[in-house]
């Protein structure tokens, strides 16, 4: 049987990747989820917690159902920021939390839904958005052994109103939103 002291422990990065559910800020996507990567450094090691520089990045591509017009949409985040782990040497989980500030990006392609074929086309064009965000975060991670474990995590964002192209949305201004909801990685020091 191994240890899971923190003697043992002596590793400053670690990497990984996940799946996270994202709450998105329209209606008919079929794909709201956003699949990230991670590295950690940790920066300060106590007698039962540990203290880590986060860096994410996640993104995905999620195409409407609706046809009236087409649209598709590319997400791209990119997040930094602190996080806390408390360690038992007495069980293989642990508890972290932490909060991250980024940038949330989102990029339409609109096809314009045209009933007449016979008639001018209407080009497909692009718009783009962003916005701030700062989240705090809270996860449970179960090590499967010492250097690799499984991370379960939930967040929620409070952001600004979206910047960039907003004229067609219907609602913009600071509100709540989710790219964590929840999260499941798997992680690995080193």
């Amino acid at each position: 049987m191994y240890s899971f002291g923190q003697d043992s422990d002596t590793t400053k990065f670690e990497a990984g990747v996940a799946l996270n559910r994202y709450v998105p800020d329209r209606d008919n996507e079929n794909l709201p989820y956003l699949f990230s990567g991670s590295v950690r450094y940790k920066f300060k090691s106590m007698n039962k917690f540990d203290h880590l520089i986060n860096v994410r990045v996640a993104g995905n591509y999620n195409k409407q159902v609706t046809l009236k017009p087409f649209v598709s949409k590319r997400y791209l985040s990119f997040e930094a920021g602190y996080q806390g782990r408390w360690q038992r040497d007495s069980t293989k989980w642990r508890f972290a939390w932490g909060v991250n500030a980024g940038i949330f990006h989102i990029n339409e392609k609109v096809t314009p839904f045209n009933m007449f074929p016979f008639l001018e086309q209407k080009e497909p064009f692009n718009r783009a958005r962003y916005k701030i965000a700062i989240s705090p975060q809270i996860s449970v991670e179960y090590y499967i052994n010492p250097l690799t474990y499984f991370q379960f995590a939930f967040s929620m964002s409070v952001g600004t109103p979206y910047y960039g192209e907003v004229d067609h949305l219907e609602f913009n201004s600071f509100r709540g939103f989710s790219a964590q909801a929840p999260s499941f990685g798997i992680f690995r020091k080193f």
